[in-house]
């Protein structure tokens, strides 16, 4: 993490905010509605991506309880599934990354909320290990596709000075999922069992990728309007 810091201070380049023109009044106060209002965009695309957060908290604390009933030695299970996604990360991230790169961010939607849904679905019904290692594949695909062309969605829809705003408004899916999630999901857990837990978590993801699919569609007709008043003008 310093070598990170330190290389993150000396290569990336500063972004400062917008200088105000002399007499313009600063704002003052803070308004709940007009704040919803101008940054609807990235707080519903925070909404729509809690589905991923909320598997993502089962997984990293939920999941170990339902293996324990499941296998034997699931430690070595666990310690094995960690290793195979990181070496997975490593070996595909950029690669899928690359090769997405062009995509529109509906078929994007599509195939990472659709792995993320079928990690869910094999989470909660595998009672050995290749199913799970197969899991891990389509996670690794999921999530290098989809966390990553969101966040470049983010900083696309930012104002040069309002960067931080937006993936800090972003980011707080992971906080949401992560504050409420351990806890929602052990109450399904403790009642209906593991594997329930993991459908009901494959179905939010699928509600949530249908849900984001039908925003991205108006997100780019909405683009797409602006750029032909714009053609209009001028």
């Amino acid at each position: 993490m310093l070598v990170y810091t330190v290389i993150f201070w000396l290569k990336v380049p500063e972004t400062t905010p917008l200088l105000r023109e002399k007499g313009e009044a600063k704002q003052k106060g803070y308004r709940l509605k007009s704040f919803l209002t101008n940054h609807y965009p990235v707080l519903t695309l925070m909404l729509l991506t809690i589905p991923i957060s909320f598997f993502h908290a089962q997984a990293e604390t939920n999941y170990r309880l339902y293996a324990e009933h499941i296998f034997t030695h699931y430690l070595s299970v666990l310690a094995i599934l960690s290793t195979c996604q990181s070496i997975m990360m490593l070996a595909f991230e950029i690669v899928f990354v690359k090769w997405t790169e062009k995509l529109p961010m509906t078929p994007i939607i599509i195939i990472s909320y659709g792995c993320y849904a079928m990690t869910a679905f094999l989470y909660g019904s595998a009672t050995s290990l290749w199913p799970l290692i197969i899991a891990q594949f389509t996670l690794t695909l999921g999530q290098s596709i989809g966390l990553n062309h969101m966040l470049r969605l983010v900083s696309q829809m930012a104002s040069a000075n309002q960067r931080g705003l937006y993936f800090a408004l972003y980011g707080s899916h992971w906080d949401l999922s992560r504050m409420a999630g351990p806890f929602v999901g052990g109450m399904i857990l403790i009642h209906f069992g593991g594997h329930t837990l993991f459908y009901i978590a494959a179905t939010f993801l699928i509600a949530g990728g249908i849900g984001q699919f039908i925003f991205m569609n108006f997100i780019e007709k909405r683009e797409t309007q602006n750029l032909a008043e714009k053609a209009k003008i001028i």
